[in-house]
């Protein structure tokens, strides 16, 4: 939101939220956040509308795909894997 990252801890608690593709976009807003809305503590309808607005409409449209591979960060000429906190081989 307003070109800042948007994390919500409980989402990823939820163990179902890890990805953009995720909340469900090929959805209207009111069904993905029914389906949450049991897996999610302390979520609100308004603060999930607010979190699919946020997301630009090209990230919208990528592929779930992309969720295969683990999340990873470059940092100089170093990769590291997100989920496991460490170096990526």
């Amino acid at each position: 939101m307003d070109n800042k990252p948007v994390y919500y801890k409980n989402y990823f608690k939820s163990r179902g939220i890890n990805y953009i593709h995720d909340i469900l976009f090929y959805l209207n807003t009111i069904d993905p956040y029914n389906y949450f809305s049991n897996k999610i503590d302390k979520s609100n309808f308004m603060q999930w509308a607010g979190l699919r607005h946020s997301v630009p409409s090209h990230l919208k449209e990528i592929s779930p795909d992309t969720s295969t591979m683990s999340p990873s960060l470059i940092i100089g000429d170093n990769i590291f894997d997100i989920k496991d906190k460490s170096k990526a081989p």
